[in-house]
Order: structure tokens, then C-alpha cells, then sequence
């Protein structure tokens, strides 16, 4: 069966008060194992703030999935971070990039500096005593295949395209039509000029013959 667990706020009652709490289940397949109580006590609650507050984690660089700070710890203490777990953060404690380890684990014991997951929810960082700068940083999971995939595919079509060019027969046929086509156009404008040329020097040749027959006829007169 699944496991269920509800916290509910029943009521702000003082310290002796009595009340009485009354449940209808309405599925016979539900089973209560038990209950337990706890008492909010809000001015405790603020002092450990206060405490908590002298050792913030004193962010000095921040941007869109990046976060960079100082923090100092006693001996024993853990940084916790309000933020949630999931895969894609890196940690770095003073540069060094440090592993994720399990808490419940005999090495997370053993390791001095490492993150792991607290209350199966809230990242928190394990630190030697004293003052560290901490960076996080997170890369959304399958960027970097996704990134080495969209290379890899560039290549390949960089490849394909010459070894295409230098190989594929139907490319190769269409390459010597065009190449035929362009020569044979050369050729014919080539000849088109030659012929306009030698037009045009019978032209002026014919005119030269006219113009000296009427000096002729000048003197002649």
C-alpha cells in the first residue's frame, strides 16, 4: 500500500488547554496507524533564526543558475540551502569541486567536504570549520550530450556534404553538365566576338575604299 503523511495546523491553543479532534474515514481501505503532536514554540523558533542569521551564507556573485559566497562554520555544523535537490548542480568549496555523498552512508562520515540531499528535499553543503567561499552552479540535465550531439551532427554534415561533392555520381554528372554548359556558352560568345570583330574591320575597310575612290575623283576634276 501507498504511505500518506498530512501535517495540519488544528489550532492555536495555549499550553494546558484540552481540545478534542474526531475523524471519518470514508474509505474502508484506509488505515490510521497513528498520530503524533507537536507544539509550535514560535520564540524559540525566532532565537534559533537569530542564531542561524550570524552565519548566513553571505552571497557575493549571483546570475541566472549561478550562485557564489562566504560563509564560516564551527565544527559540525552543515550549510543548508533552501534550495531543492535534483540533478544538474555543481558545488565548489573554494575552487575545488567537491562530490555529492549520500548522508546516510558510511562515507558521507568519512568525507570532509562534500552536498548531499537533507530532509529528502534541501540541498546542504558539509564543511571543514572556518570561513569558505561556496559556488553553485547548474546545468539543466542533457545539455552537455545535447551540446556534443549538435557538434557531432555539424560535423557529419560537414563530412557528408564533401565526401558527397567529391564522390556521390549524380552530383558529379550534374557538376560536368554545368561545367559543358558553361564551356560551350564561353565558347559560343567567344566566337559570337570574334565575328562581331571581324564585322566590324570589314566595315571599316569598306568604308576606308569609299572614302579614298572620292578623293580620287577630286583630283580627277
Amino acid at each position: 500500500g501507498h504511505e500518506n503523511y498530512y501535517a495540519l495546523n488544528l489550532s492555536n491553543l495555549k499550553a494546558g488547554e484540552e481540545f478534542e479532534l474526531r475523524m471519518t474515514v470514508a474509505n474502508e481501505y484506509t488505515i490510521v496507524n497513528s498520530f503524533n503532536f507537536y507544539q509550535f514554540d514560535e520564540e524559540l523558533f525566532r532565537k534559533d533564526i537569530e542564531k542561524l542569521k550570524q552565519q548566513q551564507w553571505n552571497i557575493t556573485d549571483f546570475d541566472g543558475n549561478r550562485l557564489k559566497g562566504t560563509i564560516t562554520v564551527n565544527e559540525g555544523q552543515i550549510m543548508l540551502t533552501s534550495i531543492p535537490y535534483e540533478e544538474g548542480w555543481t558545488v565548489k568549496v573554494d575552487g575545488k569541486k567537491v562530490d555529492f555523498v549520500n548522508k546516510d552512508t558510511t562515507e558521507f562520515a568519512n568525507v570532509k567536504q562534500c552536498y548531499s540531499s537533507y530532509m529528502d528535499s534541501l540541498i546542504g553543503v558539509k564543511l571543514t570549520p572556518g570561513t569558505h567561499t561556496v559556488e553553485m552552479v547548474y546545468t539543466p540535465p542533457g545539455t552537455i550530450p545535447g551540446i556534443a550531439a549538435f557538434i557531432l551532427g555539424v560535423v557529419a554534415v560537414v563530412f557528408i556534404y564533401r565526401y558527397d561533392k567529391k564522390n556521390n555520381k549524380v552530383l558529379l554528372a550534374i557538376r560536368r553538365e554545368k561545367n559543358q554548359q558553361k564551356n560551350s556558352n564561353e565558347t559560343l560568345n567567344a566566337e559570337s566576338s570574334e565575328a562581331n570583330s571581324n564585322a566590324n574591320k570589314n566595315a571599316a575597310s569598306v568604308s576606308s575604299h569609299k572614302t579614298s575612290g572620292k578623293k580620287k575623283k577630286k583630283k580627277r576634276k
